[in-house]
């Protein structure tokens, strides 16, 4: 009968679906004609579309290659040497840059913390990072 939860049947798909103020609206709007991005981190209460708003950057504004984790469910360091570093070591497919987008990266454990410090410094040139995380002070400072 139902083929998808509710909450991701409606989720926003663009940019122009999203609340946002007109300095936040012109800003994630001006990504699309950029080369070079920021590392974000999104940070705010449960259901602000912190998530929604990391999807539509990598599928409607970037149309990038992307790797998503939900760090409340892989949150070890296995994952950050497994997934992240294998994922993050190779080029895209079209040449442009790739996205780690790390929902829920306020559960990401110490070790994995410190790990991902590092290969964002590695890996800087050719993959961005993403976080989304509902309490800042339990990212890390070196992430922040």
């Amino acid at each position: 009968m139902f083929t998808e939860l509710f909450v991701e049947r409606y989720r926003p798909k663009k940019l122009e679906d999203l609340v946002l103020s007109d300095e936040d609206l012109n800003f994630f709007t001006s990504l699309k004609d950029k080369k070079e991005i920021p590392n974000l981190l999104f940070a705010g209460s449960p259901g602000t579309g912190k998530t929604s708003l990391a999807k539509i950057i990598v599928n409607d504004i970037l149309k990038c290659q992307y790797l998503y984790i939900n760090a409340s469910d892989e949150n070890g360091i296995d994952t950050i040497r497994n997934k992240v570093i294998g994922f993050s070591q190779t080029k895209s497919f079209d040449g442009g840059i790739k996205i780690v987008l790390l929902d829920e990266a306020d559960s990401i454990s110490l070790e994995g913390s410190k790990a991902l410090r590092n290969v964002i410094e590695e890996y800087s040139e050719n993959t961005r990072f993403i976080f989304t995380c509902n309490y800042l002070f339990k990212i890390i400072p070196a992430l922040q």
